[in-house]
């Protein structure tokens, strides 16, 4: 979603991202002179755009008119492998979910690493190819570990917490994650086997310094 809440998308074969009103109507596209395969999208809160592209193994930054501001390879050599999603954090974290590596990086907005976390395999704090990566209100960091089969919870720093929601609760290769905050933050995830069928929600509610997770809806 950009601040004026419209909704942005990106579209691997037409090569572009298309910017498009809640009602369906498509305001524009951007990025077919640059973009090969693009993945992961993340809005930051001035509305720029970081499109991570999984063949580039990079990540572009547009402004909102669709013109490119830079990317993080400008300001170092990136070591991304396979990109696959982006989500800006309030605290101006830009984490990257860096699939072919098996491990989430965080930037800063200008493509500077910060730290990284996570290693191939099935142990606490490892991942088999993570996908959707997000953040909530406390910076505290959420990954969906696509062939674990599982999203897990760590903290603003990348230390791992616990699993959240796991195969089972009947998960099963999980892609997108978003937390809206509300009363009760509600974690949004996307699964399926091949593709995403199914949108769950779960209500996240503190306890004791954890996160006790309960199923609310399926979509």
């Amino acid at each position: 979603m950009t601040p004026e809440g419209n909704v942005a998308v990106t579209q691997r074969r037409q090569r572009c991202v298309t910017v498009w009103t809640t009602d369906g109507h498509c305001l524009g596209e951007f990025g077919q002179d640059l973009l090969q395969c693009p993945t992961g999208l993340g809005v930051d809160r001035s509305g720029r755009l970081y499109v991570s592209d999984e063949e580039e193994n990079d990540v572009y930054v547009f402004h909102q008119t669709g013109r490119i501001s830079h990317r993080f390879s400008d300001t170092m050599k990136t070591t991304l492998c396979q990109p696959r999603y982006v989500w800006c954090s309030r605290s101006d974290r830009v984490l990257v979910s860096d699939s072919g590596n098996h491990c989430v990086k965080v930037f800063n907005t200008h493509g500077k690493l910060l730290f990284h976390f996570g290693s191939y395999g099935n142990k606490d704090g490892q991942f088999k190819f993570p996908y959707g990566v997000c953040a909530d209100q406390d910076d505290n960091i959420i990954v969906a570990d696509h062939y674990n089969d599982r999203v897990v919870l760590f903290s603003p720093c990348g230390e791992f917490l616990q699993n959240l929601v796991t195969s089972a609760k009947g998960l099963n290769r999980p892609c997108g994650v978003a937390v809206r905050s509300s009363h009760t933050r509600k974690l949004h995830i996307t699964h399926g086997d091949l593709m995403s069928l199914e949108v769950v929600v779960f209500n996240m509610v503190p306890l004791e310094y954890h996160i006790q997770v309960d199923m609310e809806q399926n979509v």
